[in-house]
């Protein structure tokens, strides 16, 4: 079953009036979807309860439950990165945060958590230089918070992606 995993094909359609880019796996169809707002909870501190812990969120053992980039993990103080297995384009990493409750997180595991997503790109550039063609040099990183953002999981975490080229101009090289 994992096996899908391992080569997932993605499909971007570019416009070449507007530069917009829209990517589209459909593996992430599967995501795994966090509990808590399906079960009524309203507020952010109750929907990060309703799915907390190991058994209500894989990001709770980012160790044991999330798959490993081909170059490894960057490990700091408050945060993980790990692969992201339901990938929307380029090199797609996540940095997953030791504190479960997004809207919790201090400025200090916020900059501990920048810093994760710095050393990522830095990796996967290097990965990229020695096993791919070395041209994924362009960097992005985004934050969905709760589902209302499209987050499927609630737990703390950046998207973190590296493209051959800057934005949507990707379509044009």
């Amino acid at each position: 079953a994992w096996r899908c995993l391992e080569r997932q094909r993605v499909v971007s359609v570019h416009s070449r009036w507007t530069f917009d880019t829209a990517n589209f796996n459909p593996l992430r169809a599967n995501r795994p979807l966090a509990s808590g707002v399906a079960d009524g909870a309203r507020r952010p501190d109750e929907v990060a309860d309703n799915c907390e812990g190991p058994g209500n969120c894989d990001f709770c053992t980012v160790e044991s439950m999330t798959c490993v980039e081909p170059f490894g993990r960057v490990r700091r103080k408050y945060c993980t990165t790990a692969g992201n297995a339901f990938k929307s384009g380029g090199l797609h990493g996540l940095v997953i945060w030791s504190r479960h409750a997004p809207h919790r997180l201090t400025p200090e595991e916020v900059t501990d958590g920048f810093a994760a997503a710095d050393e990522w790109f830095d990796k996967a550039m290097q990965w990229d230089s020695k096993h791919g063609d070395g041209r994924m040099r362009h960097p992005v990183m985004f934050w969905n918070c709760f589902a209302g953002a499209g987050a499927s999981q609630v737990h703390g975490h950046l998207q973190i992606q590296l493209f051959k080229a800057p934005g949507a101009r990707e379509a044009l090289f």
